[in-house]
């Protein structure tokens, strides 16, 4: 049995230092307990850097949303009232959302994390109708904001116009990884609505949600996508490269 444990440690001098200890019993021939055998690593100096990173993260974070919130206020004033005006906020919003979720994380994110902060409000609303399903699969930071922005523009196109929209409609929303021949991970998230009526005509224009998937999300991440207006409801995939990424 290994015991470990971490305690504050008052010098001859009167410092305080934290330590990490760590100790295993030593028996006797006849199975007693003889002794304690550890060892004591100083963590004072790593504890004290911790606290002043966690500071920083946390003021780091305040001015961020001190930064959205004006933005969001400059585009108030700026912009006319309008469906326009209340797409370019909520945008703003999932932006807010994915850096809180990346600030205030203590593990690693995954694509779970990143798909319930961005669908629970619809998850709750809708909750007999929408389907998650995955693996747990670390995320890296630097891929979290696209993807989020992504799922936003796929939501909100579900409340306004697909699936959410329609008693009948119904949205999958599911993820698996491919262990390729290489060596390297793939990816594969796949938005899938069902049941939608679809409206007669030409496909949607290119607004931003499509310009996003089809473009933004190839040029930073690296990514291959589909967006497709079937004639039961928009399925979208997108495929990402997870190299070195453990699920």
């Amino acid at each position: 049995q290994v015991l470990s444990f971490q305690c504050s440690i008052i010098h001859a001098d009167g410092d305080v230092r934290w330590c990490r200890s760590r100790a295993v019993i030593v028996l006797s021939t006849c199975g007693a307990t003889e002794m304690w055998a550890g060892f004591s690593t100083d963590i004072h100096d790593l504890m004290s850097l911790q606290a002043k990173q966690e500071i920083l993260v946390s003021e780091l974070q305040h001015r961020l949303r001190n930064i959205i919130a004006v933005v969001r206020s400059m585009a108030a004033l700026t912009l006319e009232s309008g469906p326009a005006r209340d797409d370019y906020d909520a945008r703003l919003l999932a932006i807010s959302r994915t850096q809180a979720l990346l600030s205030g994380a203590t593990r690693s994110l995954g694509l779970a994390d990143l798909v319930d902060a961005e669908l629970a409000v619809y998850v709750h609303k809708y909750h007999d109708r929408i389907t998650i399903d995955g693996p747990a699969v670390e995320i890296p930071e630097t891929q979290m904001l696209p993807l989020a922005l992504a799922l936003h523009e796929l939501a909100t196109n579900a409340v306004k116009y697909g699936a959410l929209s329609q008693l009948e409609g119904r949205l999958s929303v599911c993820w698996h990884v491919t262990d390729l021949e290489d060596g390297s991970r793939h990816l594969s998230l796949h938005w899938q609505e069902s049941g939608v009526r679809m409206p007669a005509g030409p496909v949607p224009r290119r607004g931003y949600g499509r310009e996003l998937i089809e473009s933004a999300l190839p040029y930073q991440l690296n990514a291959k996508t589909s967006l497709d207006f079937t004639s039961d409801g928009v399925c979208c995939v997108v495929v990402i490269a997870l190299a070195n990424v453990p699920t």
